[in-house]
């Protein structure tokens, strides 16, 4: 999900602190959910003595004597790090890097001791861990509610935990739990990184050129997308809206503003799903894409029949808004029950969901044996789709789960389970033979983003140079999840620009977006990228009588001058940003679908976290290039600053 959503980290210790940093909700842009090395790092930087103190009362809680004295020492020592301002900007960024798996480590130390004695006792303290860091953010505002997600995941994160093995013969290593929380990291440090964007200019379209790509746009072959949608089944018009928790408009709240198309502090209704739906159906594309995420964010208050309903319910909306037509999926995070946790091998909900998938899908997807078989593996598959009569389309639909911080059953799935080996097993042996064809070109959907900080940075690597490798038959790369309308640029060894991946912005309205979709087009002859077109529906500008539009928001090519939908021609936008203020302010704005109109000028470090964002896929890279240490990526908006929408 892109959203503020219920966010974790992975031991139950580490997932509760960064549930409950994000769930305070101060940030507004920002991707989907951080993972340990963001929150814990923010939390533990900003407030060193008050999350020292909840620590201490975490351990003292689970009564375990004999590690209290030695693991608090070391987590302060790794907290005192943290808290120095001096080690976020480089050189001493591997500084704040090993004090990061430092606290992680110890903190996994302290849970598998603890689970191992009595898990209940765990729970219990962790609760109240929860409601404390929650408290730390925003003492004035009661959101013990949200704390309820420990009963609900604790128990399978609890398997996680101990079938840890400190000497890494029987299972993972606490080190290597924390490393797919992206706290401890093995490779050598970042180096040969682009700090700053290089312009290459190319001459602006003029108007009649802009015209004549209008013409050519329609005969090319349309690709359409969807992601994160995020139904919200209880939402109810003229509910409280401003709850205090991160996702409000359900009755059992109380009376209060909510409108019938949505609210910014809300999962979005099914009825506004649908509207977007119909508008999918209304482009008359050839090609049909959903991305994943259809629940919404209430892993507090969420049952394995609820994430279901959702399966059922978007499978049913885009079914009635396209009858006749196919539609490509992948899984999200928001797919699964418990939400984020995904392993055919290790979790009993994993294989239910997917028959529950599978079910609903097959009449929207059309999946063949061969397709049911992989997803029955592990939740991924291809898809050929006729193209321009010489070439055909090779769909590949990953199950990103598998390379996200927040599962946490991560460790176990690469370690102890080989579906994430078959999983990459297809993926590059289809990459291979579709290159080696001559007559298929490659469309990836990836759920999560690439380079956010809660994709599994090992795992962003392996991907940047798979595409890098394909790059000539790989024609499109597209990713949700962070429900921000933004690119990274994937780069080789030397730098030499070689793909983009494309992120769309979400149908969900929670964390200000206005919901959104988004139209690829491909030049038949050329099989050249053409352009793209982004539509909303604006919460802002609803109508007197009817149903809300979905219009064109912008044209890529049109609202950012670019001579073309090359990488390149996305880095020297990154470098325009610099001479262009306007432009850039565009960029920003899009982010959210026009939801935020991002206040004041964006310059110095917002411009050159903005810039690094974009230019680079491995997130170990954006710090570097930022010189922002483990930092939570936001736009420096606050909720209290955003004026309060009023929707019809």
């Amino acid at each position: 999900m892109r959203s503020c959503s219920a966010v974790y980290a992975l031991t139950l210790t580490v997932l509760l602190l960064s549930e409950c940093s994000l769930l305070s909700g101060v940030l507004v842009q920002r991707t989907e959910r951080p993972s340990f090395d963001s929150l814990i790092t923010r939390v533990a930087r900003d407030h060193p003595t008050e999350f020292n103190n909840a620590i201490q009362e975490f351990l003292n809680s689970i009564n375990i004597p004999t590690l209290v004295t030695s693991l608090l020492t070391a987590i302060q020592s790794a907290v005192t790090t943290l808290s120095n301002p001096s080690t976020i900007t480089p050189p001493t960024l591997d500084v704040a890097e090993q004090a990061t798996c430092t606290l992680c480590t110890n903190l996994v130390t302290a849970l598998y001791a603890a689970f191992k004695i009595n898990y209940k006792v765990v729970e219990i303290a962790l609760i109240q861990l929860c409601v404390n860091v929650q408290k730390i953010q925003q003492p004035s505002v009661n959101r013990d509610e949200q704390c309820n997600f420990v009963t609900i995941q604790g128990p399978e994160i609890n398997k996680t935990v101990l079938a840890a093995d400190p000497l890494g013969l029987r299972g993972p290593t606490f080190y290597t739990i924390c490393a797919f929380q992206n706290a401890c990291f093995k490779q050598p440090s970042a180096t040969n990184v682009l700090m700053t964007p290089r312009c290459n200019p190319k001459p602006k379209p003029t108007e009649e050129e802009l015209q004549a790509l209008e013409v050519k746009k329609q005969d090319a072959f349309k690709i359409v997308q969807l992601t994160d949608i995020h139904i919200e089944p209880e939402y109810d018009v003229g509910s409280n809206a401003n709850c205090g928790l991160m996702v409000c408009c359900l009755d059992r709240q109380g009376p209060g503003t909510a409108g019938p198309y949505g609210d910014y502090r809300c999962n979005v209704p099914v009825g506004t799903a649908a509207i977007v739906a119909r508008k999918m159906a209304e482009l008359q594309a050839d090609m049909h894409l959903f991305t994943g995420d259809v629940a919404p964010h209430r892993a507090w208050n969420e049952t394995e029949k609820s994430q279901y309903d959702c399966i059922r319910g978007v499978a049913k909306i885009l079914r009635e808004a396209l009858p006749s037509k196919t539609i490509i999926t992948c899984l999200g995070n928001h797919d699964n029950y418990p939400t984020n946790l995904n392993s055919m091998k290790f979790s009993k909900y994993t294989p239910a969901m997917l028959d529950v998938y599978l079910q609903e899908w097959q009449q929207v997807n059309g999946f063949d044996a061969s397709q049911i078989n992989t997803m029955r593996t592990g939740g991924f598959y291809t898809m050929l789709r006729p193209f321009n009569g010489r070439k055909n389309f090779r769909i590949i639909a990953t199950n990103s789960n598998y390379h996200y911080t927040l599962n946490f059953w991560n460790p176990l799935n690469h370690k102890q389970s080989d579906e994430v080996a078959k999983m990459k097993n297809l993926l590059e042996t289809t990459l291979k033979n579709s290159c080696d064809s001559g007559t298929e070109l490659v469309i990836l959907l990836i759920h999560h983003s690439i380079g956010d900080i809660d994709f599994v940075e090992t795992e962003a690597i392996y991907y940047q140079n798979l595409i890098v490798k394909y790059a000539a038959c790989i024609k499109l790369v597209i990713s949700g999840h962070s429900h921000i309308d933004e690119f990274r640029l994937i780069k080789d060894i030397s730098n030499e620009l070689k793909s983009i991946v494309f992120i769309s912005g979400s149908v969900d309205t929670s964390d200000y977006k206005n919901p959104a979709l988004r139209t690829f087009y491909f030049d038949r002859d050329t099989e050249e990228l053409l352009d793209i077109d982004q539509y909303h529906l604006n919460l802002q500008k609803l109508p007197a009588d009817g149903d809300p539009v979905v219009e064109l928001e912008y044209s890529t090519r049109r609202e950012y001058g670019m001579a073309d939908m090359s990488p390149a021609s996305f880095e020297d936008l990154l470098c325009r940003f610099e001479t262009e203020p306007d432009l850039l302010q565009k960029h920003l704005n899009h982010g959210t679908a026009d939801a935020v109109i991002t206040p004041g000028a964006c310059n110095g470090t917002c411009l050159t976290n903005h810039q690094c964002r974009q230019l680079h896929a491995l997130n170990r890279h954006y710090s570097r290039c930022s010189g922002t240490s483990q930092e939570y990526y936001f736009y420096a908006l606050d909720v209290a600053a955003v004026p309060p929408v009023l929707v019809r």
